[in-house]
């Protein structure tokens, strides 16, 4: 046994049996979970920092002017930005709905990707279970549990989403890159398909806002 976690036993002696439960983050070990956390977490951001490279290139500014604009915006104004640039530059219909596919499978591993930083989380029974209970602001308790399978599949949408942005705006490097690069990550469904939150209790649940639907396309 560690010495950290000798210590967590001895801070634990006397505890009741609830209050036990609140020193388990305490001794969660370094292990594949959270290991598919951190790749998660880490190409969710690549896939964010895709939609600021097509809006600069959407927006034809230089590329310090466009930063200067784009810069440290919110997902959900930036993509507003996009769709009206993408309108103005009158992108294809075939284009306009890859992106905007890419737009709703980022909102909905979005949600997951805030849950996952923001609540407490629990390894147990092969699965890592994500809760508000420590946070709620009622009784409306919200789990959910995800495999490491389900976090790579959440990874791998986000990489793919990446690819699709960065290879819209740069199509040049396409040429570089073998067909089972294209096929991986360019065609093919989405890996991911989110299931909805547990809720516990019948408060109402404040949901995040989620980014707007898309506007009409435009005729070819």
């Amino acid at each position: 046994m560690s010495e950290e976690n000798e210590k967590v036993n001895h801070l634990r002696s006397g505890l009741s049996e609830d209050n036990l439960a609140f020193f388990k983050f305490l001794q969660m070990e370094d292990t594949p979970y959270f290991s598919a956390v951190g790749h998660f977490i880490s190409d969710y951001a690549g896939a964010e920092a895709a939609f600021h490279i097509l809006a600069r290139s959407l927006s034809g500014l230089e590329d310090v002017k466009a930063r200067a604009v784009f810069g440290g915006m919110r997902l959900e104004d930036l993509v507003d930005r996009i769709r009206a640039m993408l309108r103005l530059n009158a992108v294809s219909n075939e284009n306009n709905k890859m992106i905007e596919e890419c737009i709703a499978q980022l909102n909905k591993i979005g949600g997951i990707r805030h849950r996952i930083v923001h609540r407490s989380i629990e390894i147990k029974q092969a699965e890592i279970h994500v809760s508000n209970l420590h946070t709620s602001k009622s009784l409306q308790i919200q789990n959910e549990s995800f495999s490491i399978k389900d976090l790579d599949k959440m990874a791998n949408d986000c990489r793919k989403i990446f690819a699709k942005l960065v290879f819209f705006v740069f199509p040049d490097a396409l040429r570089s890159v073998s067909e089972d690069v294209v096929d991986t990550w360019l065609n093919g469904p989405w890996q991911y398909k989110p299931v909805p939150p547990k809720n516990e209790g019948q408060s109402k649940t404040h949901k995040k806002k989620e980014l707007r639907p898309q506007p009409p396309s435009l005729p070819e």
